[in-house]
């Protein structure tokens, strides 16, 4: 066990180990032991050394659905299928190959029929996306689209990244070869950009800006900014969604009790 925790150095303690049943074993401060009652679907554990694995990442999302709420394990499906991760001191490096995805995880919840946090993984999976780019982005995501009783406004599910391709004769209206827009309705030809800098930009970053907001809407695609300012404002953000849904053509209809508690519960799990 001992040799065992060395190779895994980047773990910190206390260290959970998974052991069949019938191994003897005494849970220390540091070293908790966990009898495996059931097979594993193939493809939980990942090698990390001689002898030593891991738990692969829906693996893990379904261990962790017995301890998360519901919007922290939605934020965990987000990260993991996403391209940026956090540290153990809660520092974000973005730009990151995803760890998985949602197709993945949904086939590990079925292969783990009867298991603990199945039930809540697969109910949570609902309401993640694929490649979210930042923390920022997933809260976007959560804040608009999580149900009322989560204290989202319960928008339709964007597309987040979604790939814009000019073709035919629009080519040669816009400057860029494809874009790529942060949060998109494509069948609405909508899409909310992210901008976490835009009040302290300068006047080439602005008409940078605007060149691409006219370029996506000569493809037909309405691009309207959000700001960091808006949306760490909960006013602001408020105003926002029913901007936003008027414009995508949805009705916020809000008929949960203490949706306002629910809110502020959420964006204090989303932003903070």
């Amino acid at each position: 066990m001992r040799d065992s925790i060395t190779q895994a150095r980047y773990l910190t303690p206390p260290y959970h180990f998974l052991v069949p049943s019938e191994v003897k074993r005494a849970s220390t401060d540091d070293v908790i032991f966990h009898a495996g009652c059931r097979e594993l679907p193939a493809g939980s554990l990942r090698r990390v050394g001689r002898g030593v694995f891991v738990v692969s990442p829906e693996c893990c999302m379904r261990q962790l659905a017995c301890e998360l709420d519901v919007a922290q394990l939605v934020m965990l499906g987000y990260e993991l299928c996403g391209s940026y991760s956090f540290a153990a001191d809660g520092s974000a490096a973005f730009e990151t190959l995803p760890q998985t995805s949602i197709g993945k995880l949904r086939r590990h919840a079925e292969a783990s029929q009867g298991a603990h946090g199945v039930k809540r993984m697969r109910g949570a999976l609902s309401l993640v996306g694929n490649g979210s780019r930042s923390p920022a982005e997933t809260a976007v995501a959560m804040l608009l689209g999580m149900p009322h009783r989560y204290g989202g406004y319960g928008f339709p599910a964007p597309v987040l990244n979604y790939r814009v391709d000019p073709r035919g004769s629009r080519r040669a209206l816009v400057a860029q070869s494809h874009f790529f827009c942060d949060l998109c309705w494509p069948d609405r030809r909508v899409a909310v950009e992210y901008d976490s800098d835009l009040c302290h930009t300068g006047a080439e970053r602005i008409a940078r800006d605007a060149r691409r907001r006219a370029d996506l809407l000569a493809l037909g695609i309405t691009a309207i900014t959000l700001t960091r300012a808006q949306l760490y404002d909960e006013r602001a953000f408020h105003s926002f969604a029913l901007m936003l849904a008027k414009r995508l053509g949805y009705r916020i209809r809000i008929r949960c009790e203490g949706f306002e508690a629910r809110r502020r519960l959420l964006r204090q799990r989303t932003l903070y």
